[in-house]
């Protein structure tokens, strides 16, 4: 069990809105999630562009509102960067918004602070939601049907690739790359 799964497993025995990848606000009849892209560890500037980390931050969260049934409806944006790094942020920040416009998505509030590294932190909050129309892993039963994307494990082999300079055919290289830029 990774540290993660321990940190997660200790707070889901005392409370009971922690679900598989989102919260469900019964008083709101809304779905809550959150992620945090970090700098040097799920991006590197070297192989990143501001397009594909805005493109990154925003499908990790809007995944996971929408895979729980749910209709991304606001997000709170989080930034902590270097000031050397502004226009690099500013356009992660213009990115990111064209996916929240394309979307409908309101973005109303965030933070932002001074670091060492980028730090984003996404917080993304669903339209109304029935409690019965949530969509949740540990409700699947036998004969249910799963949906995938193709390419399952590509991120991670484009990740391998770049840093770990797997050998694999040319034509694979370049999808492997695609798909961690544009998971």
């Amino acid at each position: 069990m990774s540290n993660e799964e321990k940190i997660i497993n200790y707070f889901i025995k005392s409370y009971k809105k922690i679900g598989d990848d989102c919260a469900y606000l019964s008083q709101t009849k809304q779905l809550i999630s959150s992620d945090t892209l970090v700098e040097n560890i799920h991006f590197d500037l070297k192989y990143f562009t501001p397009k594909n980390i805005a493109h990154r931050l925003f499908t990790a969260n809007y995944s996971d509102i929408q895979s729980s049934g749910g209709k991304p409806k606001y997000v709170l944006l989080n930034l902590s960067f270097p000031n050397k790094n502004f226009k690099f942020i500013n356009q992660i920040i213009k990115n990111f918004h064209r996916y929240c416009l394309k979307y409908g998505i309101e973005i109303i509030g965030g933070d932002t602070t001074a670091s060492d590294k980028i730090f984003l932190s996404l917080t993304i909050i669903s339209d109304v939601i029935n409690k019965n129309e949530i969509i949740k892993r540990s409700n699947a039963k036998i004969n249910d049907k799963v949906y995938t994307f193709s390419g399952i494990g590509y991120s991670k082999l484009g990740y391998m690739n770049i840093y770990n300079n797997l050998k694999l055919p040319k034509k694979h290289k370049y999808i492997l790359k695609k798909t961690i830029f544009k998971p």
